[in-house]
């Protein structure tokens, strides 16, 4: 990465300085820059800048009900019934998606497959809730659109 020809370089990173790697702090380092300041998550919390994540994880699938699988089997169809399919784990994300709009907490929910992100969205709209579903054929002016209604309240659920 070429650093650009400016007085001032500014590279906002997550990254954490690796104490067994000093080749990749180096390599970041000169990409980015000397580190000029420390801002942690408790400063921009303590400043308002951000609100503290609430993560939650549950156990939820009647895991006993999955056909078993083994090495034989292949990945794509374990991944449909155990992941996409499972209607309990479906139902738990819905039910705490509806805790949180009653209680007025928008609510960001992950997927790795389209499928589910689809099939999500359809449930989350059959039980009432204002949801919509991104990924990345989305157009970014309908990502900012949504994210726009989301800091409203007038989307619930991304």
């Amino acid at each position: 990465m070429a650093a650009v020809g400016a007085s001032y370089r500014f590279g906002l990173s997550a990254t954490a300085f690796d104490p067994d790697n000093m080749l990749a702090n180096l390599t970041l380092i000169g990409a980015t820059g000397e580190v000029g300041a420390r801002i942690t998550f408790q400063d921009q919390i303590s400043r308002g800048l951000i609100d503290i994540p609430h993560i939650f994880f549950k156990t939820v699938g009647k895991l006993n009900e999955l056909r078993h699988y083994d090495r034989s089997d292949d990945y794509t169809s374990a991944y449909n019934e155990g992941a996409i399919e499972l209607s309990d784990k479906n139902e738990s994300i819905v039910e705490d998606c509806l805790w949180a709009a009653k209680n007025k907490l928008p609510v960001l929910v992950l997927v790795e497959k389209r499928r589910h992100g689809r099939l999500i969205q359809e449930n989350l709209a059959k039980a009432g809730l204002r949801a919509r579903y991104m990924d990345g054929n989305t157009s970014i002016d309908a990502r900012h659109g949504a994210v726009r209604e989301f800091g409203r309240g007038a989307l619930q659920v991304i």
